[in-house]
């Protein structure tokens, strides 16, 4: 059985902490109250990622490819930035970081005896 849950509560933890550095820049530039709240939201978020950290391991590990691209999916669904071309950046960018995680994998497998 493939669960998303923990990545996709990690990507919406680093989504919405990305979306609200994108709403704060607004103005081109984030005060200090909005600094301080977005220091305690990225501090609450990474430890929260940080607790879960060998349940999201193990569920990066157990990803088949239709589950990678459910996670690939739900984080272009839900980031959502002022700016649309920093977004299909950052999307790109995320669909090449799991290209790689296959490539590694296959690299990791076991070649069957000749």
């Amino acid at each position: 059985m493939e669960n998303t849950d923990k990545i996709k509560d990690a990507l919406g933890t680093l989504i919405d902490l990305g979306m609200t550095v994108d709403k704060d820049l607004q103005d081109n530039h984030i005060d200090w109250a909005e600094g301080a709240g977005l220091t305690f939201k990225a501090g609450i978020g990474i430890y929260r990622i940080a607790r879960s950290w060998r349940e999201l391991q193990s569920e990066l590990n157990q990803l088949t490819p239709e589950k990678r691209q459910e996670v690939i999916d739900y984080f272009s669904q839900n980031l959502d930035l002022s700016n649309d071309r920093i977004e299909k950046l950052i999307e790109a960018g995320f669909e090449v970081v799991f290209g790689l995680v296959k490539v590694l994998e296959a690299v990791r497998r076991p070649r069957p005896a000749a």
